[in-house]
């Protein structure tokens, strides 16, 4: 069986995609029992769905190098619910599993992020390798608050959010963490100075 992948290229103008390299499994014998079963290494590449084109994950070297000025602007979120499907991608939308997926996408999308969160986590408990799944899971937890929960599941390979996004986000949600302390820090101060609830501007 024959495999088409590209190679990430450091080049002295930046980082760019090799040309499709064709290769064969009998020249890579030593792939681990999970990686026999998708004849390439799972850790290293995925499978474009449209094309099923063999696409190298790059590693986190690679993601630091390609940071870009405009990378470090605020997250905003509308791009975080874009992360989130409004007709799932999967080969299995019709079956009881798409239709429960897809479920989860309309809730999402009618803002009951804690019901969506949900039906995520329990598809994802089922198939962790459902991306959109992980993808809606972070974008819920985000809207519900829960900013370490959604750091932590954006960090999880399976989401395949991109560098850029990812860092933005991380960023976003250590901002909106910080913000959460300061209202509650004026709120304990206020209520210390003020123990009968009296109102004072």
């Amino acid at each position: 069986m024959v495999r088409s992948y590209r190679e990430i290229i450091k080049t002295p103008t930046g980082i760019k995609l090799s040309e499709v390299i064709e290769d064969s499994d009998s020249e890579d014998p030593f792939l681990c029992s999970q990686c026999q079963k998708h004849g390439y290494c799972i850790a290293k590449f995925y499978k474009h769905p449209a094309t099923n084109e063999l696409i190298p994950i790059p590693n986190i070297e690679s993601n630091i190098l390609s940071i870009k000025i405009d990378d470090q602007t605020p997250i905003t979120e509308r791009e975080i619910s874009n992360i989130v499907n409004v007709r799932t991608d999967i080969k299995e939308a019709t079956t009881r599993f798409g239709k429960k997926l897809q479920h989860a996408h309309d809730l999402f999308h009618q803002d009951e992020y804690e019901q969506a969160s949900y039906v995520y986590l329990d598809i994802i408990e089922t198939r962790t390798d459902i991306t959109e799944a992980w993808r809606g899971v972070c974008a819920s937890f985000y809207f519900l608050g829960k900013y370490d929960e959604a750091v932590s599941t954006s960090l999880n390979p399976n989401a395949r959010l991109e560098s850029s996004f990812l860092n933005r986000f991380v960023k976003g949600c250590e901002g909106k963490m910080g913000e959460a302390i300061e209202i509650i820090d004026i709120l304990s101060f206020k209520k210390i100075n003020n123990p009968k609830g009296e109102l004072n501007e």
